[in-house]
């Protein structure tokens, strides 16, 4: 994890030389590594090694646990990515946004999986925009949608009732 951090710090500067501190890349960039913390201080997110299904490199518990399965980081630039993207929905599920999912409306979660999707996401390319990798709108869009898919599959799973009664509704 410390080499991703390392590599979230590179863009975060890289990011501010070339957009500027005001910008919203930098800013992103900025409270992810806020909320890493410094080495070894403990006020970060606990990370755990884990294997996760499908395509996912890291997963947050959005209460402050993220397991990463390091055989899923092609490189450095991606667990960094990877990494930014779980700090965010937690930042986000302990902010504005609150946590997603965290509803008995199918409809209320599709709304607050792509709210958080497109925040974390957003963070992600900020994060390769500093390496100059950044994904295309098309790109992000695809990423954001395989996700939210992926987040409501998972929250059908622990909803059946309530899955089966929206169903109906439609």
């Amino acid at each position: 994890v410390d080499t991703y951090v390392d590599e979230l710090t590179k863009a975060k500067d890289n990011v501010q030389q070339k957009f500027g501190i005001r910008s919203k890349d930098y800013r992103s960039a900025a409270q992810v590594l806020t909320r890493l913390g410094k080495k070894d201080d403990l006020s970060g997110p606990n990370f755990v090694p884990g294997t996760l299904k499908g395509k996912a490199i890291a997963l947050s518990d959005q209460n402050g646990t993220i397991t990463l399965d390091p055989n899923k980081t092609s490189d450095n630039v991606n667990g960094a990515a990877a990494v930014g993207h779980e700090v965010r929905h937690y930042l986000d599920a302990h902010g504005s946004l609150g946590f997603a999912g965290n509803t008995t409306e199918r409809t209320t979660a599709k709304q607050q999986f792509t709210d958080s999707e497109t925040s974390a996401y957003d963070t992600t390319n900020a994060i390769f925009k500093g390496f100059g990798r950044a994904m295309n709108s098309n790109q992000l869009q695809g990423a954001i949608n395989d996700s939210v898919t992926g987040d409501l599959k998972r929250w059908d799973e622990n909803h059946p009732a309530l899955k089966s009664a929206s169903d109906q509704n439609q």
